[in-house]
């Protein structure tokens, strides 16, 4: 305890308060300096992150909007299709009944029907001949402006000599189980 009560030197004095400031240094850092920094890091993270995810939103709303106006120009030009609800064969049919009035001859081979979620894929071959490609054009354009969705696959177009023209074509009708009722012919769930 006499250590305590004496006076203590100069260098004593200097070395105590070198260690005094020493310490606060090091509590400073260990305590304060270092979480901050470690904050403003993570911080500095997450707003890198959300940059690239408000990057991401804004590239998919410009192509939102760039897919709406084409819709637009579609709609103005009156190429208008819907997605009907499910099942909607008849109209199908008879749509394609239409569509193919002017083919001298055709046939219509549908494959199973699939499902994702609540959309509905109506798959079909489709082979027919007209008297000249502008025919087979036409059938091919009324088939994917018409009003109800329909997408082109795979398709073979040849010519005879006489100016006859043949094609064989894969398509998909597109329909929706929103609206619709489903019954015992509904596919079940697909990752397709």
């Amino acid at each position: 305890m006499d250590f305590l009560s004496r006076e203590f030197t100069r260098t004593e004095k200097i070395l105590i308060v070198f260690l005094s400031v020493l310490l606060i240094a090091l509590i400073y850092y260990r305590f304060l300096y270092r979480p901050v920094k470690q904050e403003i890091e993570q911080c500095n993270a997450q707003r890198d992150a959300m940059r690239v995810e408000l990057s991401q939103v804004q590239n998919r709303l410009t192509q939102l909007k760039r897919m709406r106006e084409e819709l637009d120009r579609l709609g103005r030009i009156g190429y208008t299709s819907r997605m009907p609800s499910y099942n909607s064969s008849e109209a199908e049919i008879s749509f394609l009944n239409d569509v193919l009035a002017d083919a001298n001859q055709f046939s219509i081979s549908f494959s199973n029907v699939t499902r994702n979620n609540d959309q509905i894929r109506r798959n079909f071959s489709l082979r027919f001949t007209t008297y000249s490609y502008r025919d087979a054009e036409q059938i091919l354009t009324g088939l994917t402006t018409g009003e109800n969705r329909c997408l082109l696959g795979d398709m073979r177009l040849s010519s005879s000599n006489d100016g006859d023209a043949s094609v064989s074509v894969t398509a998909t009708f597109f329909e929706t189980l929103v609206g619709g009722t489903p019954d015992k012919g509904l596919p079940t769930q697909s990752d397709r």
